[in-house]
């Protein structure tokens, strides 16, 4: 008897394993961005300063990058933030948000950007941590030609 009672219990809990198991790929494949930096670029560090939220709804993300160019030309570069924990947590309605403008980097020079990621506000009301983004970098083609 109490053999049965145990493999019973042990069969529920393979279960539980099995279901959380399917719910948390489910889960990755909706919410789980790739970061992404282009060849000849590296992050050097990515913070996360501040943050704020607006009374309309809107949040201000504070981030600095510190990038190198390290080919010959200088690049024009546009910068996202992958923000996996702020949406999973319902801080945040996006998973991916961009800075306005591009910014460009010199050959050989660390280069320090500060961003503002610009989101809105889900059913949290307060970022659930400090960690940075995961940079999202995308080299922006010459706009003069």
């Amino acid at each position: 008897m109490v053999k049965r009672i145990i493999l019973i219990i042990l069969s529920l809990l393979c279960l539980v394993f099995l279901i959380s198991g399917i719910w948390h790929l489910d889960h990755s494949v909706k919410y789980d961005t790739v970061s992404y930096v282009p060849n000849g670029i590296e992050v050097l560090g990515v913070s996360k300063d501040s943050y704020e939220v607006q009374d309309d709804g809107t949040v201000l993300i504070h981030c600095k990058y510190t990038l190198l160019n390290t080919g010959n030309e200088p690049q024009s570069i546009s910068v996202g933030g992958i923000f996996f924990r702020e949406k999973a947590a319902h801080f945040i309605k996006e998973n991916v948000l961009f800075a306005d403008g591009t910014y460009t980097l010199d050959p050989g020079i660390d280069t320090v950007i500060e961003v503002v990621f610009v989101g809105h506000i889900d059913t949290a009301e307060k970022m659930p941590d400090r960690l940075p983004p995961k940079p999202y970098i995308v080299v922006c083609d010459n706009m003069e030609e």
